[in-house]
């Protein structure tokens, strides 16, 4: 715990000089500051090379060229969304896959477990403010919320169940994953 409060008072204790440094009396100075700064406060109206400058949101060729707003190819949300799908995809292909020990099925099972594990955890930690319990599940964010994390559960459920009886929760958890996935979009 110390080493925590180590740097701020340091930080402090480093500040005081500074502080002390600063201590003039400006009345005593002479200074005015309203004319200091008041003399180069200028409007961007009374610029007069303004209407010089092309405005970009205006010019026809700019705005069909390219947007005004690139889009991130990787963001937050983006991760959580393609680990939700990969997951259900996951969970298709496994559905697929034949039944054999050490095969595919097992592989993709666990594939589908691992992804919705990461959805749900990429969910709690960016989406968490969207978490609210005074509307219930009318909120769509949290009816979501509850179908993908029994579904994940679901998954892991399954896969330690495996090879005996597995295959209803499986595809149970399949089915609310992406029940729980379709509300939000």
């Amino acid at each position: 715990m110390l080493r925590y409060l180590l740097l701020p008072i340091i930080a402090l204790i480093l500040s005081a000089p500074v502080r002390a440094d600063n201590t003039a009396d400006t009345a005593q100075a002479g200074i005015n500051y309203a004319t200091l700064y008041g003399n180069r406060f200028e409007l961007a109206a009374a610029d007069d090379t303004a209407d010089k400058t092309p405005d970009v949101r205006r010019d026809k060729e700019a705005s069909d060229d390219k947007p005004l707003f690139e889009e991130r190819w990787f963001t937050a949300n983006k991760m959580h969304k393609y680990l939700g799908i990969g997951s259900i995809g996951a969970a298709a292909l496994t559905l697929l896959a034949p039944k054999e020990e050490d095969g595919a099925h097992e592989f993709l099972a666990r594939t589908a477990a691992a992804l919705g594990v990461g959805a749900v955890a990429t969910g709690l930690t960016f989406h968490w403010n969207d978490f609210d319990l005074s509307e219930g599940f009318k909120n769509p964010d949290n009816t979501h919320m509850l179908l993908t994390t029994l579904g994940t559960l679901g998954f892991l459920y399954a896969v330690s169940k495996a090879p005996e009886a597995h295959g209803g929760v499986g595809a149970a958890s399949a089915i609310g994953m992406l029940v729980g996935i379709k509300m939000t979009w």
